[in-house]
């Protein structure tokens, strides 16, 4: 997820220096002015190292790396007008019809390289969703599992206290039938005593 984002970040960035490229020639270009260029300087000397950013982020998907190579040639392509058209503008030449259909070029260029950005931003956002989707399902899994073996212990718990109650029962009653042999005993001791007191008693009397 962390490097997903990280990739959206990569494709706004290259973007947003192209835009800048763009507005800082056409301001040149309408006034002449070195200031406006500022932009596209920026952009021209910050280009490259974006795309070997966004290409370490997705190195491991062949998909979105051969989406790369294309944006790459279209950048190029895209900065080869700019060039021309400022240059041009520089030597002091009339911004023609030839100089109006770079710039419609340069339109059509700038058109392609946001389509490339937005199928890219858009393969991004499916394997956004197909990990969140993973994660849910994973959290489904672990929930799952939890309740089973929660279950599971409740019912080797219950199965445990069965086992003690049964085992209680069967103590008591061991005690019981304990108790009541003693009781017999005891009971017999006593009628064996009685009855050899009374013979006793009547062996003195003969």
């Amino acid at each position: 997820m962390q490097r997903t984002l990280e990739i959206e970040l990569r494709l706004s960035r290259i973007l947003s220096l192209m835009q800048d490229a763009e507005t800082g020639q056409r301001g040149y270009l309408l006034t002449g002015d070195e200031s406006y260029l500022q932009p596209y300087e920026a952009s021209r000397r910050a280009i490259d190292s974006a795309v070997d950013e966004l290409r370490t982020q997705i190195i491991r998907n062949p998909g979105q790396f051969a989406h790369l190579g294309v944006l790459k040639k279209l950048i190029d392509e895209k900065f080869t007008e700019l060039i021309a058209s400022i240059e041009q503008r520089r030597s002091g030449l009339a911004f023609d019809a030839a100089g109006l259909a770079t710039v419609d070029v340069g339109k059509r260029l700038m058109d392609r390289i946001r389509a490339v950005l937005a199928e890219m931003r858009a393969v991004q956002g499916g394997l956004l969703a197909e990990h969140q989707d993973n994660v849910e399902a994973a959290n489904t899994r672990m929930q799952a599992w939890t309740i089973a073996a929660f279950l599971l212990l409740l019912g080797v718990a219950g199965f445990a206290l069965v086992k003690f109650q049964q085992q209680t029962l069967g103590l008591a009653a061991a005690n019981r039938d304990l108790q009541s042999a003693h009781a017999k005993l005891v009971q017999e001791s006593l009628n064996r005593e009685r009855a050899e007191g009374q013979m006793r008693q009547a062996q003195k009397m003969d």
